[in-house]
């Protein structure tokens, strides 16, 4: 059944997301194209998981977590490719098919899509300073939510705020739909 096949495929991207960490790539890769088989087989649209041309999708809760993949990434001669939202609006985190830039060895590795989704942790707001610490992945309606309960203002706003995480904002420098008043979001300290 379709329920099943989506298990099976979920279990799968689990042991590659754990072979990544024992940096054991041919396994990884070996489970990750067992996954996309499943899901294509599901009939998933273009832009999901199973149209990745990727290893694993890697998503840890902790910066010493994601440190460690790196390290492991690295070592393996492979690329990252950061992935925020994922809603596919820009397939900024799509890796394109064949060699990746950046990648050592024999080039042919598949990079590593890191999702920064789960890096949610959101610190009180420091009211005397105006600011708050917030992980990658905390979206924008979020942070935004959490500055107006002190009595502040996130400056940046996007049309995407429910899905967009702030890391993205600071990576790309964007400043949505209040960036003629507030500037970009480096502009914003």
């Amino acid at each position: 059944s379709a329920a099943d096949g989506k298990v099976r495929a979920k279990a799968l991207f689990a042991i590659a997301d754990l072979a990544i960490e024992q940096v054991d790539l041919p396994f990884a890769q070996a489970a990750l194209e067992e996954a996309l088989a499943v899901e294509r087989g599901l009939g998933d649209k273009p832009g999901s998981a199973a149209a990745l041309n990727a290893l694993a999708v890697v998503r840890r809760g902790a910066t010493d977590e994601v440190a460690a993949v790196l390290r492991a990434v690295s070592d393996a001669g492979a690329c990252v490719i950061p992935q925020g939202g994922n809603t596919g609006l820009v397939a900024g985190s799509i890796p394109a098919s064949g060699p990746q830039p950046g990648a050592t060895g024999a080039g042919q590795i598949s990079p590593v899509i890191l999702s920064t989704r789960r890096l949610a942790d959101l610190d009180p707001v420091d009211a005397s300073s105006a600011q708050v610490t917030a992980g990658a992945g905390v979206t924008i309606a979020r942070v935004s939510a959490h500055a107006a309960s002190a009595g502040l203002r996130y400056g940046v706003d996007l049309a995407s705020r429910d899905s967009a995480p702030g890391g993205g904002t600071i990576a790309t420098n964007a400043g949505g739909i209040r960036t003629v008043r507030d500037g970009p979001r480096r502009a914003q300290g």
